[in-house]
Order: structure tokens, then C-alpha cells, then sequence
């Protein structure tokens, strides 16, 4: 998960003049495409936060020395559902794949001055295949070193067996090339989660000192309100006897992991 920078918040309203098309020959040719596939879509728990996030990266490809509009639209859904934010469900991505050297009919300019001159607002441009590079604005995008860019949704908690399914489509302004090939346009994975780590007690994703503290917290509380939510061992109360095997399971946690 390697990324170049990540891009401002905020849908791109942003318009190529038609003499930048003319001068920069956007292409229309027949092998040029937007992709996503099972492979590339990623979930995870917040990094040092609460919560999950879902993650896609969406491919272009494109013919070599041509220059290509390929912005897009990327629906991330969760259960059929489609989540907001990051610009998933609507968001437009700019994305625009020209000439790794001088631009054709731009007067010497070349692809990282293109998209500092074109791509604005929250922007990243990174190359493609060394010929190539790509210009992104958008919603939270990012783009890695590589032919595509990552997309990074919030989730609330997943669940085993849940679905996550990632669509992607040409968007809906003119400049943009339509989609040609709409059967890799759409894929899903289903959550499958790890076993979970008893001696992880605060449910932090790791274990600490802090699992201790929560798990006496807990103890105590049964202790004086008569409930039995520390009862490590499951004999049916919560006594001294939880205390030992929890930290025996904290300790061979620490040592081996769960």
C-alpha cells in the first residue's frame, strides 16, 4: 500500500478548455479502458483510530503515446449499500493519462507541467509505465507507483461474510472517453475476518498493557454488581481463578501472538 500523496477532500468541478483538447489530441481510439478487480480491493481497521476502511485501486489502460480523458465515477458498497465519502457514491475522480515527454501541440510542455497546469485542487501526478503519467483530482484518491489509483472508504464494523463490492463507470462530464468495456467494471470479495484474540480484551487490534487494565475493570465491576462479564475461564462466575488464566493468555500473546 505504497502511495504517492493522498488528495484533498471535496468533488473536482474542474473543466479542460476545448483548446487544451485540441492541443493536447485527446485520443478516441478503441483500446482504452477503466478496471477493477477482487485482487485490488483491501479492508482493514483504521490506522490508530476506530472503525474499518475499504480500499480499491481502479486501472486504467491505455495505448502507449496516446492521450486519454479516463476520469471516472467509483461506487464502493458494503451489502448491496453504497458508502459515502472519499468519493465513493457520485464523486467525480479527474483523471487524465498523457505523454510522459512533451505533450503534443503544447509548445514543449511536458506531462508534470500538464498536470500541474490542468489538475488543480487537492492534486497528484504520478507515472505510469514510463511513458506515460497520470494527473488525478478527487476525494480522498491516491495514487501509488503504478497503473491505477487507491480509493479509501470509511466503513463501520465489518463482520464475517460481509460483502464489499467496488463499481466503477465513465463519468458524466463530455470530455471524459465513454467506458468500453463494462465486464471488468464491477467486482466483490466477501469478509473473512481472523479468529478473535481473547487476551485482546479492549478490542484494539493488538495487545497491550492497556487489555489488562480494561479486563480488571471488568472484574471489579462483576465483582460488585454481580455480573459475569470477566469470566475468562467460563466456569460460570468471575473469580480470582479469571484473573490467572486471562493473564496466562495475555503472556502467551505477548510472546507467540494469537
Amino acid at each position: 500500500m505504497n502511495h504517492a500523496c493522498a488528495l484533498g477532500r471535496g468533488v473536482v468541478t474542474f473543466v479542460i478548455a476545448a483548446t487544451a483538447l485540441a492541443d493536447r489530441g485527446l485520443a478516441q481510439g478503441p483500446e482504452y479502458n477503466r478496471y477493477v478487480s477482487a485482487g485490488e480491493i483491501f479492508y482493514e481497521p483504521v490506522p490508530g483510530g476506530t472503525g474499518w476502511q475499504i480500499s480499491a485501486v481502479i486501472g486504467f489502460e491505455s495505448i502507449p503515446g496516446d492521450s486519454h480523458d479516463l476520469s471516472c465515477t467509483v461506487d464502493v458498497l458494503l451489502n448491496g449499500a453504497v458508502l459515502p465519502g472519499g468519493g465513493s457514491g457520485g464523486g467525480i475522480f479527474r483523471i487524465f493519462i498523457g505523454l510522459g515527454g512533451q505533450l503534443p501541440g503544447g509548445g514543449g510542455i511536458t506531462c508534470a507541467e500538464f498536470c500541474i497546469l490542468q489538475c488543480f485542487n487537492g492534486t497528484a501526478c504520478g507515472p505510469i509505465d514510463g511513458a506515460q503519467c497520470m494527473c488525478v483530482t478527487g476525494d480522498h484518491g491516491q495514487v501509488p507507483y503504478g497503473p491505477g489509483f487507491r480509493i479509501i472508504v470509511p466503513a463501520s464494523m465489518l463482520v464475517e461474510g460481509d460483502v464489499i463490492s467496488v463499481r466503477v463507470a465513465a463519468a458524466p462530464i463530455p470530455e471524459a472517453l465513454p467506458e468500453i468495456d463494462v465486464t471488468d467494471d464491477f467486482a466483490s470479495v466477501v469478509v473473512a475476518l481472523p479468529p478473535p484474540c481473547a487476551a485482546d480484551w479492549n478490542d484494539s487490534g493488538a495487545v497491550t498493557s492497556a487489555d489488562i487494565t480494561a479486563f480488571l475493570g471488568d472484574w471489579f465491576a462483576d465483582l460488585s454488581g454481580g455480573t459475569n462479564v470477566a469470566d475468562f475461564n467460563e466456569s460460570g462466575a468471575t473469580t480470582s481463578a479469571d484473573i490467572t488464566a486471562f493473564l496466562g493468555a495475555w503472556f502467551e500473546a505477548l510472546a507467540n501472538g494469537c
